[in-house]
């Protein structure tokens, strides 16, 4: 058995894709290519993919990470044959070899950089809202789900936030309940201004001394 871990982009219309579509487009994908993908036991067997943290609806993304589980080594140029079969705004970026018992990628991703572009409020009082909430040691948000409403303290999920004309820069953690998601930051720092566009720019491995790519 062999394991690659994959890079994945996803931009344009891709964006619109639940999580679990864009699952069923690399399942779909993989069958056309012949691949020897991994399969569960059982009654119902899968492909084994591994993914990292899921993708949020309308998010464009320079890479997100899974892993694909191979019953012996694929060709060398396999990452170009899977392209081609890939919807057009979907792109593996690279892939890697990595052992058989390396951490999943969702184990181990624990921080996001985005950048958030906003409309409908000034520059300005984007920068003061910005500075206002880092100042803070805490800012307590109700996050609202058909089912439940709770409190949060986001405050130390936010590990960056910078302005840049109407450009919100950040790092939000990732596996703790506590991270602001971006819309919610952005509802934060800029209440009423338009969410124009969401883009993961990088997905990292933060142990506390150094980070790295997964």
């Amino acid at each position: 058995m062999s394991r690659y871990r994959v890079c994945l982009s996803v931009e344009g219309r891709a964006r619109w894709l639940s999580h679990l579509d864009l699952l069923s487009a690399l399942e779909r994908a993989l069958r056309r290519t012949a691949l020897p993908v991994t399969y569960s036991q059982g009654f119902n067997p899968h492909m084994q993919i591994s993914w990292g943290p899921a993708h949020p609806v309308g998010l464009l993304s320079d890479g997100e990470y899974l892993d694909l589980f191979f019953t012996e080594e694929p060709p060398i140029n396999w990452t170009e044959g899977l392209n081609k079969q890939l919807p057009a705004d979907l792109h593996i970026i690279k892939a890697k070899p990595v052992t058989e018992n390396a951490a999943a990628p969702m184990a181990e991703i624990n921080l996001a950089c985005y950048r958030l572009q906003v409309s409908g409020i000034a520059p300005g009082e984007l920068r003061k809202n910005a500075a206002a909430l880092m100042a803070s040691e805490e800012y307590l948000f109700k996050r609202v789900s058909p089912k439940k409403s709770k409190i949060l303290d986001i405050r130390p999920g936010i590990k960056k936030l910078e302005v840049e004309d109407n450009v919100i820069y950040c790092e939000l953690t990732l596996g703790e309940g506590n991270s602001p998601k971006p819309r919610e930051l952005a509802q934060i720092i800029a209440p009423g201004a338009v969410l124009c566009q969401m883009r993961r720019t990088a997905l990292l491995v933060d142990d506390g001394q150094a980070r790295r790519e997964p």
